[in-house]
């Protein structure tokens, strides 16, 4: 959380209506959405101040998230996007949290805004991807949408060898924090997202030799 504030809040928490959110962006902002009708109250009231750094949890959004999972165009691992709307605009202070894009530079990544989700009843089918991580992943983004590309257990064990090194964990994070505008560009461009499939399976020899220790 971003602070100190101690203005006492009192915010619905949405889902967007669509079974695949598209990442926000400036031209497309969460309050052009569509919203499902089912909602959470989240009240913070002033006796609960937040400092930098604070972590606090909303409350259980599992009525939202059943509304959406309901629809008949969600699949599993599809994304959601959750819209905070103000009950009632109040004058002077406010509040803030700490949003993906932020922590990059301030105060971390630990301290980002995170979905949690736990299932119960029967386990999910098997993951499409192997890449697991909470944060904005353009190739992610496209392995989900069934696009051809190779196999990315290669780009995760690149990854993986790159956060070894302060430099890697530089190039790491870089890619991360242009994950949300890499993602609008493919989203927009079928040329582009065709472009950079085409450029990763070439690439997939050259990083396995890397990975493997076999590039000197």
């Amino acid at each position: 959380m971003d602070g100190p504030y101690d203005a006492p809040v009192r915010v619905r928490i949405y889902g967007q209506a669509s079974g695949d959110a598209q990442p926000f962006g400036d031209a497309d902002r969460p309050e052009n959405r569509p919203r499902i009708r089912s909602f959470v109250t989240w009240n913070v009231p002033a006796a609960d101040p937040w400092e930098p750094g604070m972590i606090r949890r909303t409350p259980n959004l599992a009525r939202v998230v059943q509304e959406i999972v309901s629809r008949p165009d969600w699949r599993p691992y599809q994304e959601m996007a959750f819209i905070f709307k103000t009950v009632a605009a109040a004058p002077g202070p406010h509040r803030r949290v700490i949003g993906f894009e932020r922590p990059v530079w301030h105060p971390g990544s630990e301290h980002a805004a995170r979905r949690v989700i736990r299932y119960v009843g029967a386990p999910l089918p098997p993951r499409p991807t192997p890449i697991s991580t909470s944060q904005p992943c353009p190739v992610r983004w496209m392995q989900a949408r069934g696009l051809d590309l190779p196999d990315l257990s290669v780009l995760e064990a690149a990854r993986a060898r790159l956060s070894q090194t302060p430099a890697g964990r530089r190039y790491v994070a870089l890619y991360y924090a242009h994950g949300p505008a890499l993602m609008r560009l493919l989203q927009q461009d079928p040329q582009t997202r065709q472009a950079l499939a085409e450029a990763l399976r070439q690439w997939q020899p050259v990083l396995q030799a890397w990975v493997e220790g076999r590039d000197a």
